[in-house]
């Protein structure tokens, strides 16, 4: 692109005018003209021409460069619009990562060639075919949630990655060359990029979360102030890396002055930089905020900022903004735009220095993150619906916006319905704008609109707009789906290359490139030869993959294509039959057909997958997790899955499922196989239907929810499979056990026992109810005590050793020491135990005498005692006794602690605020009191006694609650009532209540009083009748006879069942208004008298409605009437009139017997038909005289003969008179009719007279050929003989054709005779002069123009007539093309074809004609740039020869 200053040139003008030679600056002038032409745009930014290659000064053609691709982030291209929905068409789509945070970035496109940022590298990729060619040095860190483009710019590919930070690629060798400091946080923001002073500087913004600080940054794009620093990678190992210093670090809760010190918004001032792009200007940076506030809150508030594009410093700002800013700013004509998540459109006006005016706004209706795409007066962007941001059908669109004038709530002109939430930028082509689509002339302005949308199928939505619309135009939709392995979410903004292919990504992880393609099939239908098909979606043009189900019995299909002219197809590389289609036979499974679609240079390939459904309902894996990734925390069952056995168990302790849920993954044989799950047992309410008890599965999930009810008890699932062709079907059964997981377990710690003596060692297991309870028995030595399995253990003698119990599951283990003595040591042993368990002197004297009393029972008991285990169990059950008495320390413990907690209690029953002065002071001396009491009260039972009593004193306090209820009870007695709403008598009653029941309120002493006193003064004011009540029972009176009145009338004649039989609609329907109007005055009447004239004077109308019997008498009056007078029996012959009484007389005894009207109306109509068919005087007479017109002109040919044109003629008065018989209606008049055409017929010319008349014509015209005086003397006679022997020969001919030929060698004769002028020139020489033949001179044939004319003019007659019956062809729109032109025009009734022709404007030639039967068709092979006229007629077919209709108004095109 070449940029001129025109300044320089104008102010060096005289210099070169002097210097210069005219010749060599008129080209100069020339080319600045063209420059200022198509220039100017370019220079001062008002429209980037991008459609010519764009190199900078490293040799890169730019084709995409940026976020899009222009500095004022407005994506508006010059680049051909793909704006027809059949040729939109998938190029190529390539695969770069699974999963939407794996996803590539948006591309740009530079050299022709394509960069993505995947993971963490740089692919470079080949336009053409979407392969990648090569790939950068890995990054340190990814292109995370990659939603927007790299920027190119001084050799570099500047990527956003993680933590913060900017990697620099060189694109030509894909070498890194810096990173930005590690800023930490995500770096999602567009990278801008200006070149101020000399110097690019690059621009992008870092988010960490809703409140937390992030930063927008600048760095020098060059290769200045750049350290390598040794760092360290994912695995710790060194690594070099190549750091650049930022220039400046913009952090808002930092560096904004204004917001530090804000005390408004002191918790939310923390915000980063999401999704945020900069306008770059040479003086200031233009970015918004997130609001500092979490998701769905609106306390925050965003900020609107300039900044010094070298400093960071702020310029100027703009507060308050609601919802983050996360839309990149655009700039246009002196105005910044930018949207936010809180539904809000800003306009603001900038300087050139960045100070902020004009700030104006609009609420959208819901968020908006997509920046916004103006052009002209208007404005485009996405906007989120109320429904919720992921949900398809949330009510979201795109918003077309009036930008002309102030900006306002009703600045929307119109919005496009979309499926899903426009979230991304959208793209604008220009290109169509000086089209004439409307044929007025005139360009129409229009442009072509595309975005994406956040919502599977994920594909490119598309519209046009012009200047002036106000509604959204019929051309709008989805001008391209991906294929299903393609669909997916969509945040992607899209690029377009010069030749307008788009490029974009979804969350399916490809990138697609979209392109132009003409060749599609219209429409496709697939026919079994049997048994039932089931598509997988409808057949559209531009799905190319299609998987269709067919039954088992299905053994072949018949394929039908429609395709548009110039399109041809095969099928699995057959040429496709048009006429029948083509049948395909199916392998046993799947069989896969290809139709290829050619047109011109354009191809498509479209695959259907025929797949024959399975009966198959096996389950081939099953397993249960607790987690939501696949094959992690796996629980296993007890018998390996086989698809054969349908009941599995598995266990599960609390601890496998730290999510609190299990996740199942069920995996069916057959794909298509249907899975359904359903809860039996402990499966948590709300996670299954409570009808079905199935469990569902979510959309986007490939497990099953499972949650327990109770996490302590079994549960139960069911899963069922069901074959694709829904004839099988089986089921699964899952339990899970819950399985308590043992923690710890416990033996004694000794026992003693006595030779030959056995016993059952206790186990104690924590928790009690674990499953893992089998344990493992030992002996430390066998020949002193032997144990067995169940851990019982045999003395054998004396001797010590120890017992080992040890869980084999956890190897938790517990040991026990045994000693085996003489039973006289044993009773030692634990007698000495008891007596020194407990200290007798820590008892009080009640307590100690019940100790002494438990030891020497233990002690008798002991001494009786003849085993070691018994000893043991009695020493147990004395230990057990006294560990439940009191030492004196316990119950010193308890008093203080009831009197410490009594006091707190009184200190907290009451609130010091809840008082008046004097009635706390009464509540202090209570709580005095009452711990004076408490100090001194013995027992715990004495201090809450004491409690209660105090705080039921304090209870009968009045608090300042109580005195203001009694004055709100005082007001509301009061107020209660209106005084002026009773009569005179109530009023002085009212106010006696009044006084009493306030004085029984100002003496209650409790709540209860109070609300007695209100509720007895409410009852009695009640029970006191008002002005309004007395009026009110008046009223209720007159209520009651208007009511009354009502159902009598409703009532009138009978119910609403004798209506609906005896009365017919209108009736009702004149019924219930006269029934409304009644209503409605009854209503209105003020006395009962007025209400009885109402009711009269309804019942008198309703009276005079017709019942069904009576329009059926008035129906049979009424056509019995009308047969009488249908015919005059005056005008029948004798035989007819007895025939016409007959048919009259059987239609009225017919009439009277019909029981309905439509019976009546069929009796008139057949008589009718039958009195028709009754020939009368006047219809004998015309039958006659058309026999008798018949006869005459038999009898005319039998005497003469006839030319064809007279026999015409004949034909045509014949015909005329014929009709003129049938519409005459007097004999009289048949009479005038047959006379006139017998003289008509009369008067037609025979053969003879034709010829004689033919003859004396020609001979009268050669008489007159030549002018006598022209020619000498000797030439005269030579014409005179020439003439004389004519007038013999013609005289003597006997036939029109000898006549024409004897008039032609006359006329020939003739000619060559010179004048005396011709015989003069042959004497002077000519000897340069080229000599050239004498043209031969149409005479006029006499003759010939008398036949013609004759026949013209009849047949003239006929083509009028016949035209007449065919219609015009009207709306005719051409649509224009290279070197060709589609038609297209509203259909014709009648019409079997069409013929349509086209002549060059302003050219003599010839139109050419073309047939078609439809109504669109393209003439081709036209000249490009040419003007043509097109005009079209229909035709019809009569006797199988064509009659055309008039031709249409010529209409003109140009084309490209």
């Amino acid at each position: 692109m070449i940029l001129i200053d025109f300044r320089i040139l104008w102010n060096k003008k005289e210099s070169v005018m002097k210097n210069v030679k005219l010749k060599r600056i008129l080209p100069l002038l020339a080319a600045l003209i063209v420059l200022m032409a198509f220039g100017a745009s370019a220079v001062y930014g008002d429209d980037n021409d991008d459609t010519v290659v764009n190199k900078d000064e490293y040799g890169y053609d730019r084709e995409w460069w940026n976020f899009r691709n222009r500095e004022d982030n407005n994506g508006v291209t010059g680049r051909p619009a793909l704006k027809d929905k059949e040729y939109a068409a998938l190029k190529w789509a390539t695969r770069h990562g699974t999963g939407w945070a794996a996803s590539p970035t948006p591309p740009i496109i530079i050299n022709g060639k394509i960069y993505i940022g995947v993971g963490n590298k740089i692919c470079r990729l080949n336009k053409d075919t979407g392969k990648v060619e090569a790939e950068s040095e890995a990054m340190p860190g990814k292109v995370g949630y990659a939603m927007n483009p790299f920027l190119y710019a001084e050799g570099k590919i500047f990527a956003q990655i993680e933590q913060g930070q900017v990697c620099a690629v060189n694109i030509e060798n894909l070498k890194i060359a810096w990173i930005t400091e590690k800023i930490g946080g995500q770096t999602v923001s567009p990278i801008s990029y200006k070149k101020i002073d000399g110097k690019g500087y690059i621009y992008t913004g870092t988010w960490y979360a809703e409140n937390q600080d992030g930063c927008y940054i600048c760095a020098t794009a060059d290769d200045q102030n750049v350290v390598t620093t040794q760092e360290y990678d994912d695995d710790d190992k060194p690594i070099n890396v190549r750091r650049k210093k930022l220039e400046w670090k913009f952090t808002p809760s930092k560096n904004d002055a204004k917001l530090a010190s804000s005390q408004q918004y002191s918790e939310y001032k923390k915000r980063g930089f999401y999704w945020a792009g900069s306008y770059v200007a040479q003086n200031y940076v233009a970015v918004g905020t997130d609001d500092g506030a979490g998701e769905g809150s609106e306390k925050g508030n965003a900020i609107f900022y300039t900044l010094d594009p070298k400093t960071g410093a702020v310029i100027d700002r703009i507060d308050g903004v609601k919802g983050d800013i996360r839309s990149t700013v655009v700039y246009h004509e002196g105005k910044l735009f930018f949207s936010t998540k809180g539904g809000q459109l800003h306009r603001v006006s900038v300087t050139e220095t960045g100070k902020l005016s004009e700030h104006e706004q609009m609420d959208l209706g819901g968020m908006a993150t997509a920046s916004a795409l103006i052009h002209k007066d208007r404005l485009y962007i996405g906007v989120a619906g109320k429904g919720g941001q992921f949900d398809p059908d949330g009510g979201h669109r795109f918003s077309v916006i009036d930008v002309k004038g102030k900006l306002s709530d009703s600045s929307l002109i119109y919005n496009i319905p979309v499926k899903g939430y426009p979230q991304a930028a959208a793209l604008m082509s220009t290109s169509e704008e000086k089209k004439d689509y409307d044929n007025d002339g005139k360009p129409d302005g229009r442009v072509y609109v595309y975005f994406t949308y956040n919502a599977p199928p994920g594909g490119v939505y598309y519209f046009y707009d012009e200047p002036g619309r106000k509604e959204p135009p019929s051309e709008q939709g989805e001008i391209y789906i991906p294929s299903k392995d393609k669909q997916q979410y969509c945040i992607s903004t899209m690029c377009m290359d010069r030749a307008g292919n788009l490029y974009y990504k979804n969350d399916s992880g490809y990138l697609m490139a979209i392109e132009k393609n003409e060749a599609y099939i219209k429409d496709a239908k697939v026919q079994a030869d049997a048994g039932n098909l089931k598509w997988d979606s409808d057949f559209k043009y531009h799905k190319t993959e299609y998987e269709i189900k067919a039954d088992s019995e299905t053994r072949s299909i018949n394929l039908k294509l429609e395709l548009a002219a110039g399109i041809t197809a095969k099928i699995n590389g057959e040429e496709y039959n048009t006429q029948a289609g083509s049948d395909i036979a199916l392998n046993n499974e799947e069989t896969e057909v290809k139709v290829e679609v050619v047109k011109e240079e354009y191809k498509r390939t479209y695959t259907f997958k025929i797949v024959k459904e399975s009966a198959n309902a096996n389950l081939v894996n099953m397993n249960l997790s607790g987690s939501n990734t696949v094959g992690k925390n796996l629980f296993k069952f007890t018998r390996t899955f086989d698809s054969g056995v349908y009941d599995y168990e598995t266990e599960y302790t609390g601890e496998d499922i730290p999510n609190g849920f299990f996740r199942l993954w069920p995996e069916a044989e057959n794909k298509s196989a249907n899975i359904n799950v359903y809860a039996v047992s402990n499966i948590r309410r709300g996670k299954f239907n409570k009808t079905t008890k199935e469990i569902s599965k979510p959309a986007d999930r490939s497990y099953y929810g499972i949650y327990l009810e109770d996490d302590g008890k079994d549960a139960k699932i069911r899963v069922k499979v069901t074959s694709e062709n829904g004839k099988q079907s089986k089921e699964y059964n899952l339990t899970i056990v819950r399985r308590i997981r043992l923690v710890s377990i416990g033996l004694d710690a000794e026992k003693m026992l006595t030779v030959g003596e056995s016993t059952q060692l206790k186990v104690m297991f924590t928790p009690e109810n674990a499953a893992d309870r089998i344990l493992g028995w030992k002996s430390g030595n066998e020949d002193i005590v032997s144990v067995d399995d169940t851990g019982k253990i045999r003395a054998k003698k004396e001797g010590e050793t120890s017992i080992v119990a040890q869980n084999k599951e956890t190897g938790l283990s517990a040991t026990c020491r045994v000693k085996v003595v003489s039973i006289g040591k044993i009773r030692e042993y634990f007698k000495e135990k008891i007596k020194t368990y407990k200290n007798k002197n820590d008892y009080r004297k009640t307590e100690q005498d019940k100790l002494q009393a438990i030891i020497d029972k233990a002690v008798e008991e002991i001494d009786k005692a003849d085993t070691g285990v018994k000893i043991e169990e009695i020493a147990e059950k004395a230990k057990l006794e006294i560990d439940r008495l009191k030492t004196d320390q316990m119950y010193k413990s308890e008093l203080e602690r009831a009197r410490k907690e009594g006091k707190r209690k009184l200190d907290n029953y009451k609130k010091e605020s809840d008082y008046r002065e004097a009635e706390w002071e009464k509540i202090k001396k209570i709580i005095a009191d009452a711990k004076t009491e408490v100090d001194a009260a013995d027992s715990p039972e004495q201090v809450d006694e004491i409690i209660k009593t105090a705080k039921g004193k304090m209870d009968v306090v009045k608090d300042k609650l109580f005195y203001e209820k009694v004055e709100e009870a005082k007001n509301e007695v009061k107020e209660y009532k209106k005084i002026d709403d009773y009569r005179e008598t109530e009023k002085a009653l009212l106010k006696k209540i009044v006084e009493d029941e306030v004085a029984a309120i100002e003496k209650a002493d409790n709540e209860t009083a109070i609300r007695e006193a209100v509720n007895d003064a409410k009852k009695k004011m009640d029970e006191l009748k008002t002005d309004a009540a007395y009026n009110s029972e008046a009223q209720a009176a007159l209520d009651k006879s208007k009511a009354e009145a009502k159902e009598c009338l409703r009532r009138h004649k009978g119910d609403e069942a004798f209506w609906s039989k005896s009365y017919r609609d209108a009736e009702r329907k004149k019924r219930l208004e006269i029934l409304k109007a009644a209503e409605k005055a009854v209503d209105n009447a003020a006395t009962n008298d007025e209400i009885a004239g109402k009711e009269t004077d309804a019942k008198k109308k309703l009276d005079e409605l017709k019942s069904d019997a009576d329009y059926v008498k008035a129906a049979k009056d009424a056509a019995i009437k009308e047969i009488e007078k249908y015919k005059d029996e005056a005008q029948y012959r004798p035989a007819q009139k007895q025939e016409f009484k007959d048919i009259v007389a059987e239609a009225k005894e017919r009439i009277e017997k019909a029981e309905d009207e439509e019976t009546v109306k069929r009796i008139k109509k057949e008589t009718k038909a039958l009195l028709d068919e009754l020939k009368t005087d006047l219809d004998f007479c015309k039958e006659e005289k058309k026999g008798e017109i018949v006869k005459y002109v038999e009898e005319l040919k039998a005497k003469n003969s006839y030319y064809p044109a007279e026999q015409a003629k004949i034909d045509v008065i014949v015909s005329k008179t014929e009709n003129k018989i049938l519409d005459a209606d007097t004999k009289e008049e048949l009479e005038e009719t047959v006379n006139a055409a017998k003289g008509e017929l009369a008067e037609v010319k025979t053969k003879e007279t034709v010829l004689k008349e033919t003859k004396e014509s020609v001979i009268g015209a050669l008489k007159v050929y030549k002018k006598k005086s022209d020619y000498r003397p000797q030439e005269q006679k030579k014409i005179d003989e020439i003439i004389e022997e004519a007038i013999k020969n013609i005289s003597a001919a006997t036939t029109m054709g000898q006549i024409i030929e004897y008039e032609s060698m006359a006329y020939d004769k003739l000619d060559e005779v010179k004048t005396k002028d011709e015989i003069g020139d042959e004497d002077e020489e000519t000897p340069d002069e080229e000599v050239r033949p004498t043209e031969k001179k149409a005479y006029p044939s006499t003759v010939q123009d008398a036949v013609e004319n004759a026949v013209r003019k009849i047949v003239k007659k006929v083509q009028k007539s016949a035209q007449k019956s065919i219609g015009k062809v009207k709306k005719i729109k051409l649509k224009r093309g290279k070197a060709k032109v589609t038609v297209v025009f509203k259909k014709v009734s009648r019409a079997k074809g069409y013929q349509i022709s086209v002549k060059k404007v302003r050219k003599k030639g010839k139109w050419k004609t073309y047939a078609t039967g439809r109504t669109k068709f393209v003439i081709k092979k036209l000249n490009a740039k040419a003007k043509y006229y097109i005009r079209v007629r229909a035709y019809g077919k009569n006797g199988g020869k064509r009659i055309y209709g008039a031709w249409s108004k010529p209409v003109s095109i140009r084309l490209k």
